[in-house]
């Protein structure tokens, strides 16, 4: 009988990322220490410099194109799964190697031990998100596939676009307000196909949680009293729980997010 799988046998997590957001952009020449200093201390631990995007300047009375000053870095570990990416008003953590909480935790304070200093000594502390994409393949065919076994009877996910035959995609997000910050919140559900080797094609469901605690008003102080090591074990849980409840408790079980288990 066909099921879905997680793609690893303990979790889903296919990639996750830890951003934050500062206000305003640190400017150009403390920027650039920032990253010579960055890539000193990441290229120590093995991380190489990768290809980050690459913005641009166009003059509107020449035309001539030119790099944009003071643009974004990319630094790769040696197995290529972590990322970390910076800019002048914003670091990146993303890896696709997750094991469980702790070990990203560690991963992700290692890093911005290094970074967060030099950025909060010249410029606010805005946002911090986390983000998770899961994902579960279904052993089956498009002719059998029934969400029904991955997805429980929510409000979240729309169960107009869980009606459809084959393809679909849900998208939610909402504000959630407190003292000093505002939360947003983003749960999107795309089932797709996907191709498997001698297999062709087979339905998969990826699902994207998102968390991101902004500040809110007229001051940063509320915000920034709180370290970002806490807030990021709040959004952590709370991540948790969303994907719990939109999840079969079968399947909540099967990952290790019910209660008592690690994750």
């Amino acid at each position: 009988m066909a099921e879905f799988s997680p793609i690893f046998p303990a979790h889903a997590v296919e990639r996750c990322a830890v951003s934050l957001s500062f206000r305003p952009e640190v400017p150009e020449k403390p920027y650039q220490r920032i990253l010579v200093n960055a890539r000193q201390a990441f290229e120590a631990k093995g991380f190489k410099l990768g290809q980050g995007p690459t913005g641009f300047n166009i003059n509107p009375a020449t035309g001539q194109v030119t790099p944009m000053k003071g643009g974004p870095s990319l630094l790769v570990s040696p197995d290529g799964q972590t990322q970390i990416f910076m800019a002048p008003d914003v670091i990146t953590i993303m890896t696709s190697q997750y094991l469980r909480w702790s070990n990203l935790k560690a991963q992700i304070e290692m890093i911005l031990r290094t970074l967060e200093p030099e950025y909060t000594a010249l410029v606010d502390l805005f946002a911090v998100k986390l983000e998770y994409w899961d994902r579960f393949n279904w052993t089956g065919t498009w002719d059998d596939l029934d969400v029904d076994k991955l997805l429980s009877a929510n409000q979240i996910v729309s169960a107009q676009a869980r009606s459809a035959e084959r393809e679909w995609h849900s998208h939610s997000g909402w504000f959630l307000y407190q003292d000093g910050s505002r939360r947003l919140v983003n749960v999107n559900v795309n089932v797709q196909g996907i191709l498997r080797p001698g297999a062709g094609e087979s339905p998969s469901v990826a699902i994207y949680t998102m968390m991101q605690d902004e500040a809110f008003g007229p001051s940063l102080e509320l915000f920034e009293r709180e370290p970002v090591s806490s807030k990021l074990d709040v959004l952590h849980e709370e991540l948790k729980a969303i994907l719990e409840g939109i999840l079969l408790p079968e399947v909540s079980h099967k990952i290790g997010l019910r209660k008592g288990r690690s994750h």
